[in-house]
């Protein structure tokens, strides 16, 4: 697992249960080299209005370079 910062976001049309699946794009540094990369992520209905850019971002990544990420946590409110 590693911490990114948020860039961008794109809801997509799929849902899981009454939550939407983003893609997020996020910087982050692997094994050395800092890269963006794209990630699915699951963001509550509550919780889509305070994404914005810069918030930490929780991931997990397989593989070097990564070829499966997804994002697990966002700190919507870092202090």
């Amino acid at each position: 697992m590693a911490i990114g910062t948020l860039i961008s976001w794109k809801q997509t049309s799929t849902m899981n249960d009454v939550d939407y699946y983003f893609i997020f794009t996020f910087e982050a540094e692997i094994e050395g080299k800092k890269k963006a990369y794209n990630a699915a992520a699951v963001v509550k209905v509550a919780d889509i209005s305070k994404l914005k850019k810069s918030l930490p971002v929780t991931f997990k990544y397989t593989g070097n370079p990564p070829d499966k990420l997804a994002v697990i946590d966002v700190v919507y409110d870092p202090q």
